[in-house]
């Protein structure tokens, strides 16, 4: 992929239809009709060994025969006839095809040969595939519909990358009935050839991309993806939807940390840092859509509601709570002077019930008294159709107020055939309207919160931390690595510990009740007794761990509780079960917490950080990043996480050292950077007291660098 080919691909000169046909219900029909009713200028050719002339184009037998080396291939014919087609355009010196046709990877079999072979094709003669399996693409910058869409050529400054044609379509029918346009738009297909990272990197080089919306149902190359994204949105809003909420993770062997952070989870939080608007519903997609496109962007929280209904505009105070924001609060010039306009028994306050009675020259002018008060950064217009209410002459006079300030206006016109014709006036003047208040203030929440997320950034910091030295660390992965054990077992975990900022209680692996008694007796706190294998990753599940072991009495007892345990285990755990005893560190005033990475496939190795022990998982105290990680970032994780306001002293408690939690996670992160094969590095609990941390159970999964990986059991 160059840029300078992408240009063409959205701006080209001249095109080819391969498989264009009179036929009006074919694929190559439609694509050929689309681009002649779209306003293509450039030269359009044919290509059809059946015909001489379609539409008055002079149609060409073959790609070869070509008077010119188009800009454009657009193949519309079988899949079995793909491949010598793309071929031959890759010989004529073709730089970007677009493949409509299905039966590749989607159908299994026989289709993903094709599908590899068609990659193959596109490396050989450096050609852009767009698709296969696609809707195509369409740019009102060209003109240039190459989709078999339906698409009115609106120009506008939105973007679309989406993996689903279905979606599109019904996208671009809604943008025709409200007048919304669009710039570029893309549809990926299967990703054979050219993945949104192309396109995103393409936009990147635009001065003005326009806001981007995007759908996918998987991503390629992650860490790309959010790099290209991230510097998207600092000059524009970027808003994804992607499917897959529910999709449980699928490993034979879990730490905790990889069950909590699974992929969607991973997905929330790595967006959140790109800036990324997660939409968490279709009708999320469709209404950024219009705000991105239409609003101005508030610049502070405070909300003003101006209503002619009381009920909907207390609900709306709700949502203006639920979704972040702050309602406004009004100075005493303000309420002044909507006393001097407004009847007398009209609600002055935030919200302003102008009544059920009120005119188009009411809300305008509360409207525009509200829009002039300094605490105030955004108004919503609710108006309900009661008997009195100018309902097309009030979405006219709002429209052009909201030209005159650079506040966002954003309107709520609730009801149905009475309020289809404000809205489309509103429309027109390219107002952002929703038809319930809860969806204005959602969107709103998101615009703010973009926005702010803007400013963060410029204040972040950029400092590199310097690498710890972990030469003593590499040679136990290695062995765990080369023996294709899943896991460190539990020296080799402590030993790995001592590499990092935390102190770990002294432990030791026995063999003989003795072994066991002549540790606890040099212990007078007590000790922990635990089973001792890299295989049970969360030994309290099986019963693996007892605390609390003072005198011989209990020690003995934990002791033949343990042996029991191994017994049950035996048919279970393909390996030797050892017993360990570690001091046992005093709980009182103790925080637990958990701090674990795990390499996503997609977006590299991730943080988790939150309320740890025995209840981690019920709790979910669960708050991810991606690496790398410095200790603002470390710190801001903590922060976000349930357990901090204890941690911070809650309600008069001890205060926790934070900073030594901070350094670990930022050591955490160094150490699976610096050993790649650490696929889940996690510690739970981390017991934390008023004066120390403490890494008392870790958990590492090493991956091997063969095929064969010893997985035994999902504990």
């Amino acid at each position: 992929m160059t840029l300078s080919n992408l240009e063409s691909l959205f701006l080209p000169h001249s095109v080819a239809v391969i498989g264009a046909s009179p036929e009006k219900t074919k694929v190559g029909a439609i694509v050929l009709n689309n681009l002649l009713e779209g306003g293509f200028k450039g030269n359009i050719y044919p290509i059809n060994p059946k015909y001489s002339d379609i539409n008055g184009l002079k149609c060409y037998p073959h790609i070869e025969e070509l008077p010119e080396a188009v800009d454009v291939v657009l193949i519309a014919i079988p899949a079995a006839g793909v491949l010598p087609e793309a071929e031959a355009a890759g010989k004529k010196g073709v730089k970007n095809v677009v493949i409509y046709s299905a039966g590749f990877k989607e159908v299994g079999g026989e289709g993903v040969r094709l599908e590899e072979e068609l990659k193959s094709i596109a490396i050989k003669y450096q050609v852009n595939i767009v698709g296969p399996n696609c809707l195509g693409l369409a740019s009102t910058r060209t003109p240039l519909n190459a989709t078999f869409g339906k698409i009115k050529m609106l120009p506008g400054t939105l973007r679309f990358i989406s993996q689903s044609g279905a979606l599109a379509t019904s996208l671009f029918d809604w943008f025709q009935a409200i007048g919304l346009g669009f710039s570029d738009f893309v549809s990926l297909g299967n990703k054979g050839g050219l993945t949104e990272n192309d396109f995103l990197e393409y936009w990147l080089t635009q001065e003005n991309p326009g806001p981007i919306g995007i759908y996918l149902e998987s991503i390629a190359e992650g860490k790309k993806f959010l790099q290209d994204c991230r510097q998207l949105s600092l000059k524009q809003p970027v808003f994804l939807l992607k499917p897959g909420k529910s999709k449980a993770a699928a490993h034979a062997m879990k730490s905790h940390t990889g069950s909590i952070a699974g992929e969607d989870s991973v997905l929330e939080a790595v967006a959140a840092e790109a800036g990324i608007i997660r939409c968490s519903e279709l009708e999320d997609f469709f209404d950024y859509s219009r705000a991105f496109a239409w609003s101005k962007m508030p610049k502070g929280p405070n909300v003003a509601i101006v209503s002619n209904a009381g009920g909907p505009a207390v609900l709306t105070t709700d949502s203006i709570e639920n979704e972040g924001l702050k309602l406004a609060s009004f100075s005493e010039e303000t309420e002044k002077r909507l006393a001097e306009y407004l009847p007398r028994t009209a609600s002055l306050f935030n919200p302003v019930d102008i009544l059920g009675d009120a005119l188009a020259d009411r809300f305008v002018k509360a409207a525009e008294i509200v829009l002039q008060e300094n605490t105030v950064d955004a108004v919503v217009v609710i108006l309900t159709p009661q008997l009195m209410t100018q309902i097309a002459e009030t979405a006219e006079l709002i429209g052009n107020l909201s030209k005159r300030y650079e506040k966002p206006v954003v309107a709520s016109f609730i009801g149905g055939g009475y309020t289809m014709a404000g809205e489309a006036i509103l429309n027109k003047l390219s107002i952002p309207t929703f038809r319930f208040p809860e969806r204005a203030i959602k969107t709103l929440s998101v615009l703010y919160k973009w926005e702010q997320w803007r400013q963060i950034q410029v204040n972040e910091e950029k400092t590199a931390e310097n690498m710890p030295d972990f030469s003593a660390v590499t040679p136990i992965i290695e062995k765990v690595s080369q023996e294709k054990r899943a896991a460190c077992d539990p020296l080799e975990a402590e030993e790995l510990l001592r590499n990092l900022s935390i102190k770990t209680p002294e432990s030791r692996v026995v063999t003989t009740f003795t072994e066991a008694k002549n540790f606890w007796q040099t212990k007078p706190g007590g000790v922990v007794i635990k089973l001792a294998s890299p295989f049970i990753l969360h030994k309290s599940e099986v019963g693996g761990v007892i605390g609390q072991i003072k005198d011989e009495v209990a020690l003995e007892a934990a002791w033949n509780k343990m042996q029991e345990t191994i017994k049950s285990l035996k048919n279970t755990i393909p390996r030797e079960i050892g017993i360990e005893l570690q001091e046992e560190i005093p709980l009182r005033a103790a925080v637990e917490v958990i701090v674990g990475i795990k390499r996503d496939p997609t977006f590299g190795p991730i943080m988790l950080f939150g309320m740890g022990g025995k209840l981690v998982e019920l709790i979910a105290d669960k708050n991810l990043c991606s690496l790398p990680l410095n200790p603002t970032k470390a710190l801001g994780l903590i922060k976000q996480s349930k357990v901090y306001k204890i941690l911070a002293g809650y309600r008069g408690g001890p205060t926790y050292p934070v900073e030594k939690l901070v350094k670990l996670m930022v050591e955490m992160g160094q150490l699976v950077e610096a050993e790649e094969l650490v696929s889940d590095l996690e510690i739970n609990p981390v017991i934390v007291t008023p004066e120390e941390i403490w890494g008392v159970d870790a958990k590492i999964l090493v991956a091997t660098k063969t095929e064969t990986v010893e997985v035994v059991n999902s504990y």
